[in-house]
């Protein structure tokens, strides 16, 4: 009897166990320069995307574990967000395919508000939260870059 609650024990934790880990959910991406990594809305989330029907349906579609999907992959060059591409869990998507009246790239004139782009990740610090080299807190009015700053860490901030 004992060694069957025993088995029972290790079977419930190694069924938790591997349902605690989830899909880490799609996130925003930014470039600049050769740096990469996510960007956020200080709110929360996801950057904002034009309404589309393609873009409605997608997301209606979608069957993956991760949510967040598709979501913008962006660039930040001469003064301006550039919306580059979608991602979904399926990989790339053009803009033209979901936003066929978009130039690519295309100026995020839909975009205003404070982001936050955390970029090249180092590593993990002591409470287990991701270190990135640069973090870009961005100042937006329709896809104009009104003010940047800037805060470097390095390495010496990893557990």
């Amino acid at each position: 009897m004992r060694y069957f609650f025993t088995l029972v024990i290790v079977a419930a934790i190694s069924v938790l166990g591997t349902c605690a880990w989830a899909t880490e959910p799609l996130h925003d991406g930014l470039i600049y320069g050769d740096k990469t990594g996510p960007i956020f809305p200080t709110e929360c989330c996801w950057l904002k995307l034009p309404d589309s029907q393609a873009l409605t349906a997608m997301r209606r579609d979608e069957n993956c574990s991760a949510i967040g999907g598709p979501v913008g992959e962006y660039r930040y060059q001469d003064g301006k967000l550039w919306l580059i591409e979608l991602r979904r869990c399926g990989g790339t998507v053009p803009i033209r395919e979901v936003f066929p009246n978009l130039p690519s790239p295309a100026v995020a004139v839909w975009l205003t508000g404070d982001y936050i782009a955390k970029l090249n990740w180092l590593c993990h610090d002591k409470e287990n939260r991701g270190v990135y080299e640069l973090e870009l807190h961005l100042h937006v009015s329709q896809g104009n870059v009104v003010s940047v700053s800037e805060q470097r860490r390095d390495r010496s901030d990893c557990k």
